[in-house]
């Protein structure tokens, strides 16, 4: 099986169990007040992360990213997601949603683990030094390729 169709699977997988994360909440979830004071703070602080993670990755070209949130985790994108994920599952009430947050959550892991090798092929020992100084996410420091 050739790189890019495991990447391609990869990339699909995350996305659909994004995706259905997201529905599965809409359709089964049951909104209480609770939930909405719960999970709002959580959506907020994934959609912040997430669009703070996009504009630093977007500086980069010639090298990792490993300023701004990147300096903290090395996926900080993919947990502004999850955290948006999660808030979304908590807001709407949805047992579903939790459920398919952790297939997300796993999904997430693949792909970012897939994205570490091809970084690692890039730039050998650019990234392997800022995997030795970063966490994987935070709190989780020695998750390596």
């Amino acid at each position: 099986m050739s790189r890019s169709f495991k990447m391609g699977a990869i990339v699909l997988l995350w996305t659909s169990a994004e995706s259905a994360t997201v529905f599965a909440s809409i359709v089964w979830g049951h909104k209480t007040a609770l939930g909405m004071l719960i999970g709002l703070p959580f959506l907020g602080m994934g959609l912040i992360l997430s669009i703070v993670s996009w504009y630093f990755l977007g500086s980069e070209k010639e090298q990792p990213v490993t300023i701004g949130p990147y300096a903290y985790s090395r996926h900080p994108f993919y947990i502004g997601l999850l955290l948006m994920l999660m808030g979304i599952a908590i807001w709407l009430g949805s047992l579903a949603g939790m459920v398919l947050l952790i297939i997300s959550t796993g999904a997430s892991a693949l792909r970012a683990k897939a994205e570490e090798r091809d970084l690692l092929e890039l730039f050998p020992a650019e990234y392997r030094a800022y995997m030795e100084r970063t966490a994987f996410v935070v709190g989780v420091r020695r998750y390596h390729v």
